[in-house]
């Protein structure tokens, strides 16, 4: 069973997350914000942040 620090668990999440970014399983949230990019970045990130955080915790766990 592999221990990972809290260091490592967020790398590891921010290496998967870029992985899945670069395969194209994530694709932007901009359906409903044409007209406000900034909106749409935002959540965006929001929405990668809540990724990252989430796995690291699962990796956390492992």
């Amino acid at each position: 069973m592999a221990i990972y620090t809290a260091t490592e668990a967020t790398g590891k999440a921010v290496d998967l997350a870029k992985a899945a970014l670069e395969a194209g399983w994530f694709t932007p949230v901009i359906g409903a914000n044409y007209g406000d990019p900034a909106k749409a970045g935002r959540e965006n990130a929001q929405f990668l942040g809540a990724f990252i955080k989430q796995l690291t915790e699962e990796i956390k766990a492992l």
